[in-house]
Formats: C-alpha cells, structure tokens, sequence
C-alpha cells in the first residue's frame, strides 16, 4: 500500500494541521531568532586566493610598504569612529553595524594570529625596541578581544560613560 505524505489529506488536498504547526514553528524560530544578537562572523578575506609567492622588485617593496603604512593608519582613524557608532548609527541597524564591526576586526585578529603561527621568528627580525612594542601592542589588541568576549556574554559590563551612547539614553533603563 502506497503511503501519503503526512501534509496531504486523504482527498489530495493539504493538511491544514500540518501547515498551522509548521507556522508555528517557523514564527517561534523567527521570534528566538529576534531575542538573540546576531553573531559575528569573521569577514572572509577579498581575495579567493594567495597571490603567488615571488620575489618583489625595490620598487614593489616601497610601493608595499607604503601601502601597509597607509592602512595602519587607517585602522588607527576608525577607533573613534567605531567607538562613538552607538551615538550615530540608527538604532535598528545597531547591532547587525556591529556585528559587521566585530567580525572585520576578528578577521584582521586572525590574519595576524595565522601569520604569525606560520612564521614564529617573524619578530625576531625586528630590533629590540620594536619588538618590543609589536608584542605589547599584540597583547594589548588580545586582552582587547578576551574584554569584548566578556562584554558580549554579560561576563563583564564596563562603565563607558554617556558620550559613547545615544543622545537622552537612559543609563538607569538598563
């Protein structure tokens, strides 16, 4: 005897109690999904693949270089920015901002944690004083990190004062 799908009534017509269950599960999900914040996820890099390893010319080491100048300074340039976002983004895109925030940083945290575990005398290669203060800044970004993962489970709530908040946020609702 052949069996019917559960969905479909003997008459071929649809199940009405299959679909009202299947909404309410579907609106529950929904709903958990809404309570909980949304993950960061760390940011994919942009290229696919490793450019081929080569030697670069005098040229391309300076052009490089400066290049990597450039970008460390930009990452320096968005801490205010970043920090001051509760006050200035919408407050319904606030957390999916942050979320993406959180997971870009994640990513660069783990392109140098990954770099770094490939090549361990990397630092080695610089002078006493920079290495120095490549391993401290190092740390400081980690403990950084190890502080957001405290603060996102609630493990840790840190006293950031009004100007990082939305203007008229009540402190006291909280």
């Amino acid at each position: 005897m052949k069996q019917r799908h559960k969905s479909r009534s003997r008459n071929g017509g649809l199940d009405l109690r299959a679909l009202v269950k299947a909404e309410g599960l579907l609106a529950d999900f929904i709903a958990a999904a809404r309570r909980r914040p949304p993950q960061p996820q760390p940011v994919a890099p942009v290229r696919r693949s490793a450019l081929p390893a080569r030697e670069l010319t005098p040229r391309e080491v300076l052009q490089t270089a400066a290049k990597l100048v450039c970008l460390g300074e930009s990452v320096h340039s968005f801490a205010l920015p970043i920090q001051i976002a509760a006050r200035v983004v919408e407050p319904a895109d606030l957390a999916s901002f942050s979320a993406e925030v959180e997971g870009h940083i994640l990513a660069l945290a783990g392109l140098f944690d990954s770099y770094l575990t490939a090549h361990p005398g990397l630092l080695k290669r610089c002078d006493g004083e920079t290495r120095r203060v490549m391993e401290a800044e190092l740390s400081m970004a980690r403990a950084d990190l190890a502080k957001l993962a405290k603060v996102a489970t609630g493990k840790l709530a840190l006293d950031i004062g009004e100007s990082y908040l939305p203007q008229g946020f009540d402190c006291s609702a909280s």
